[in-house]
């Protein structure tokens, strides 16, 4: 099998390639260099929190598990209201939804 770009000839083996977008950036993978040696802004937590997580980055993404009723979404609802403290908090939660046990978190913190 061949791989060309759009100015390729139009034939069944041949693999076309879309022309890159304006404005579009590429993505490109990251040497272990690059990844060591970047810039990183970070939280400065203290206390429990500094003790259980560290200094997590500025911008990340968490997944909290655990089994049930081990006290997640407490230890989450405790978390967000700590990070109020360096800004505002974006708190998505793609499985209570509705249930019993995030509300009633809620409720006690």
């Amino acid at each position: 099998m061949q791989i060309v770009d759009n100015q390729g000839i139009d034939d069944k083996n041949v693999v076309k390639i879309p022309k890159r977008q304006e404005g579009k950036k590429r993505i490109l993978a990251l040497r272990p260099s690059q990844v060591v040696n970047k810039v990183r802004i970070v939280y400065e937590f203290d206390g429990i929190f500094k003790d259980c997580v560290g200094n997590p980055e500025k911008i990340a993404k968490w997944f909290i598990t655990g089994a049930p009723y081990s006290g997640k979404s407490s230890f989450l609802f405790m978390l967000c209201e700590y990070l109020c403290k360096f800004g505002n908090v974006d708190y998505n939660s793609y499985e209570e939804k509705d249930a019993q046990t995030g509300h009633s978190a809620k409720r006690e913190h």
